[in-house]
Parts: C-alpha cells; sequence; structure tokens
C-alpha cells in the first residue's frame, strides 16, 4: 500500500486514462456482477487501480429474488431435466449448505430428492431458501 497518495494529474496521460478501467478479458465478469445488482461508485483498487464494484446487501438478486420454501421429499417425474434450475440452501446459520438442483417453488413448497436432503441437513417440513439460477425477463 503507498505510505503517500496518488496524484493523479502527475501520472502520465496513459495511465491516468487507465484508472478505472475495466480490463477487456475481465468484462464478461463485470457484466456478469452488474446483472447481479453490484454497480460502480468510482472507487478503484489500490493495487491495479481497476473499478471496485459495490452492492447495498438489498440490491442483489439473489437477495431480492430468493424465497423461503419448505421442503417436501419425494421424488421427481422423469421430465425433471427440462424443470428449472435453482439453487438451495438450508438457513443455518452454524451449518450452512448450499447445493444446485431442478426444480422450483410450487404453492410455497420445494421437492428435494432424499439425498438432496440429506445433503442440505434439512427434513421434510424444515425451511430453505430458494433462488432460480437465471435471473426473471425484465
Amino acid at each position: 500500500m503507498p505510505r503517500y497518495p496518488v496524484y493523479l494529474d502527475l501520472l502520465p496521460d496513459e495511465a491516468k486514462h487507465a484508472v478505472g478501467v475495466t480490463h477487456k478479458d475481465t468484462a464478461p465478469a463485470r457484466k456478469m456482477l452488474e446483472a447481479e445488482g453490484l454497480r460502480y461508485e468510482n472507487h478503484v483498487d489500490i493495487f491495479d487501480a481497476g473499478p471496485v464494484l459495490e452492492c447495498h446487501i438489498g440490491d442483489l438478486r439473489t437477495v431480492r429474488e430468493s424465497v423461503l420454501a419448505t421442503v417436501r421429499i419425494g421424488e421427481r417425474a422423469s421430465n425433471a431435466d427440462d424443470a428449472a434450475k435453482s439453487l438451495v440452501a438450508n438457513t443455518s446459520l452454524d451449518d450452512f449448505r448450499w447445493g444446485a438442483t431442478s426444480g422450483a417453488v410450487h404453492a410455497g413448497a420445494f421437492l428435494l430428492t432424499a439425498d438432496e436432503a440429506a445433503a442440505l441437513r434439512v427434513k421434510d417440513g424444515d425451511t430453505v431458501r430458494v433462488l432460480t439460477s437465471y435471473p426473471r425477463a425484465k
């Protein structure tokens, strides 16, 4: 970390114009993060002068669009491959678990197989947090 401030006006023009600019190789990652709710607030990294993306927790798509659902344990229909994909997490702070599976919340419930429920360490009737894996159409 620099001991003294870095005065941008004293840098060469090429360096000044690079401050806060996303490198072309990381532009796709920035686009993905911005789609999730992060944004550039004119702060740069102290080591490489690249943009720092920030957000308020409530602005994250994961927080805005995830829902709580009641666990139902059972077997999925054979056409489950066509179902929505979701991220599912238990609500434990001490033993947090999450995973990705097929399915969506229906009538406040989410269907898990016995193996998935065991991996998440939940049982029938417990609460899980569910997020559809692709952003909703705007």
